[in-house]
């Protein structure tokens, strides 16, 4: 099941031209590797039961599923590799001509791993200006070509919003955004919006304060791609349940996700909610 971003502000930076798609280190730190002129990546969740955007590559509509923690954005295309020149290529998407601008002679696959099994992508690499409703952004975006597509993802393709360096963040060079995803039983999903700029763009609430949490890094450097906070605990009919293990001021490292339906714990953690529950 999907449900559609009703707003979508954006905070455009700088060109930074197509300098994005070159191949990365052979590895890094959060198992991501490449070989030769295929670049490959591997996500730690699955787009199972997400939230939509609606946009425009070139002059083709499209949609992709909103995931913050993987790093691509892609959307299938139909790809037609041709010429002598490395930099240039001609492609039609599945529906119509005119999506990609120009692909980069970059293969690439990208994994996302997850409960309900194994998807992927697999295409080229390619740049083309991107419009999120009336907002056109004027950079050459980088995406993915996908034609080869494997799995449900619940739309068209995937906009990685996390911060490794293809995702739609990085590209736009944007230094924070929000996001508000409306309860799936609510009446209109006008509440739900996605703010890539300052603050001050992010509608006002009518009631209660803003709360704000601080964003980790693991102590190793591992997953640096991926957005951590602190959980110090859980509350259970009053009960604060010592799912960190440790004393006053530890916490566990959480990821957040926007795709996955259920919040996950680790084993010990786990048993303590379901005794408690009990």
């Amino acid at each position: 099941m999907s449900k559609k971003l009703g707003k979508f502000v954006l905070g455009i930076g700088p060109d930074i031209g197509t300098n994005l798609l070159s191949p990365t280190d052979s590895t890094s730190e959060a198992g991501h590797t490449s070989n030769g002129n295929v670049i490959s990546r591997h996500a730690p969740a699955t787009t199972a039961i997400n939230y939509t955007i609606n946009f425009t590559v070139g002059s083709q509509d499209v949609s992709g599923a909103l995931d913050i923690t993987s790093e691509l954005v892609w959307v299938p295309c139909q790809v037609r590799p041709g010429g002598d020149d490395d930099n240039s290529a001609s492609c039609t998407t599945t529906t119509a001509d005119g999506t990609c601008r120009s692909i980069v002679r970059q293969e690439y696959t990208y994994t996302y791993g997850g409960g309900d099994g194994e998807k992927q992508t697999s295409g080229y690499l390619a740049v083309q200006n991107v419009t999120f409703g009336n907002t056109t952004v004027e950079v050459n975006l980088g995406f993915g070509c996908g034609s080869s597509n494997v799995g449900d993802f619940g739309a068209l393709g995937v906009v990685g919003l996390n911060r490794g360096k293809l995702s739609l963040v990085s590209q736009l060079q944007v230094e924070r955004f929000s996001y508000y995803l409306a309860p799936e039983d609510a009446a209109t999903d006008n509440a739900t919006f996605i703010v890539f700029s300052d603050d001050d763009n992010v509608p006002r609430r009518t009631s209660n304060p803003r709360y704000y949490t601080r964003l980790l890094a693991l102590p190793n450097g591992r997953y640096h791609d991926l957005y951590w906070v602190g959980l110090t605990g859980i509350r259970v009919g009053g009960k604060d349940l010592p799912i960190s293990g440790g004393s006053s001021g530890e916490f566990a490292y959480a990821v957040l996700a926007t795709s996955v339906a259920v919040t996950y714990l680790k084993k010990s953690a786990y048993g303590l909610l379901r005794r408690e529950l009990n």
